[in-house]
């Protein structure tokens, strides 16, 4: 067991605006079980938080903010998760909860990012030489009808392969593909596709003979290790995605992607312990 702080403080400068205050303060507790092959991992963390553009704006539109859901009291939040975790042996890895997943080196991953709220999932690793096999399955929740209302949130679910591969102990590429559907909508409850649950299934084609009704992303990742201390990476998403416009160069609002390139290292310039990271994203309207 052990405490857990979340302290933040800085500046904004906006526009329209001028300089607003950020301010973050919050204090919890954490606790890690592990018997035999079982881990069970939770963690508790109410927090205060007021000030920045994107925070406030996004509180007052829907009562959350970013990475924790919704409000608990005014400008108040909570970050709680709750997993547990079974590896019966060294191939299988299986972890289910309320927690929050993240694939990919970026500050902000656009396959999925930890910026977003914990959420009930159950994820299935399977390693074997240096090839890493992902399945995860996650419930969301959308609340924007009216987001003081907990009744009216819509449900949505997700289903995940990632494939991650080590060629050599510096370069790893890694694929994924992810669907996304409706839970409820104005013909049907359809709650978890069973569909969607083969472990090695290519989404797009039951996507297809669902009638087309859901939202598949394609992607890879790519990173190379200078050495223990720095390294390179890049993602690349494809939602919809027409050859001939782009060559035609239309702008056509169905092209829908986006790429990151990014540089960390852990020893920038030279110093120990001195963490730099530097990132550009690129993704077009509609993408997600």
């Amino acid at each position: 067991a052990y405490p857990l702080l979340n302290l933040r403080a800085g500046i904004e400068s906006q526009t329209e605006s001028g300089i607003d205050y950020i301010l973050t303060t919050g204090a919890g507790a954490a606790v890690d079980f592990t018997a035999g092959k079982f881990l069970l991992s939770g963690k508790f963390l109410p927090y205060a938080s007021r000030g920045g553009f994107l925070r406030d704006s996004i509180y007052n539109a829907v009562d959350y903010d970013l990475g924790a859901g919704r409000s608990i009291f005014e400008n108040g939040f909570q970050q709680s998760e709750l997993l547990l975790a079974y590896r019966p042996n060294r191939f299988f890895t299986f972890i289910a909860g309320h927690g929050k997943n993240s694939f990919g080196e970026g500050y902000r991953s656009l396959i999925l990012s930890d910026n977003a709220m914990p959420n009930p999932f159950l994820k299935i690793e399977t390693s074997f030489a240096n090839v890493k096999y992902v399945n995860l399955y996650q419930m969301w929740k959308d609340n924007t009808i009216n987001p003081s209302d907990k009744s009216l949130d819509k449900k949505k679910f997700a289903a995940m392969h990632y494939i991650s591969w080590n060629i050599t102990k510096e370069f790893n590429l890694s694929v994924f593909e992810t669907v996304i559907w409706q839970s409820n909508d104005t013909l049907i409850n359809r709650g978890f596709d069973p569909n969607y649950i083969n472990p090695i299934v290519f989404y797009r084609p039951v996507e297809y003979g669902n009638g087309s009704a859901d939202n598949v992303l394609l992607g890879a990742n790519l990173s190379y290790k200078f050495d223990p201390t720095q390294s390179v990476y890049t993602q690349i998403i494809f939602d919809d995605f027409l050859l001939k416009e782009l060559r035609a160069r239309s702008r056509w609002w169905a092209n829908k992607y986006g790429f990151q390139i990014g540089y960390k290292s852990n020893k920038f310039l030279d110093y120990e312990n001195l963490y730099f990271q530097t990132e550009f994203n690129m993704v077009r309207p509609f993408t997600f």
